[in-house]
């Protein structure tokens, strides 16, 4: 749980509530040739987190991006399991659209979760027969 300094003294936030994180790292250098969304051979990264009563999840995914292609994009997103269900979207990805390897990140809410125990899992994609590399991947979810 999270605190805030306001007024001289720490407390809880409004109404007291309660702010959980998780983070995990995945630095294998890894390759997809998949147009849908889709794991690596190396899994994740993934994190379990319990979304609070808010129904809310600021969601940061980094990595680095190389698309072996011009004219192709790489792309990385995460998925919900669990407590909650959502499939990776194009709407929120992170994505590389250059052949040059990149070091980027994106950060994004999701909202109207249900309060429960979720499995956050980045996933991968790549169209037009291209090669996506993806290494040192990072994924960090803040809910309340």
């Amino acid at each position: 749980a999270f605190n805030r300094y306001e007024n001289g003294a720490w407390g809880a936030f409004s109404g007291g509530t309660t702010i959980t994180s998780g983070t995990n790292t995945v630095a294998t250098s890894e390759t997809t040739t998949s147009a849908t969304y889709t794991d690596l051979a190396t899994g994740g990264p993934a994190v379990t987190v319990t979304v609070g009563a808010g129904g809310n999840a600021l969601v940061t995914i980094s990595a680095i991006i190389i698309t072996g292609d011009a004219g192709n994009a790489a792309f990385m997103d995460v998925a919900l399991t669990s407590g909650n269900s959502r499939s990776a979207s194009d709407t929120t990805a992170l994505q590389n659209e250059n052949i040059d390897r990149i070091r980027a990140s994106s950060t994004f809410l999701l909202t109207g979760l249900t309060a429960a125990s979720t499995v956050f899992t980045a996933k991968y994609r790549i169209p037009g027969g291209a090669t996506g590399t993806y290494a040192n991947r990072e994924l960090s979810v803040l809910t309340w």
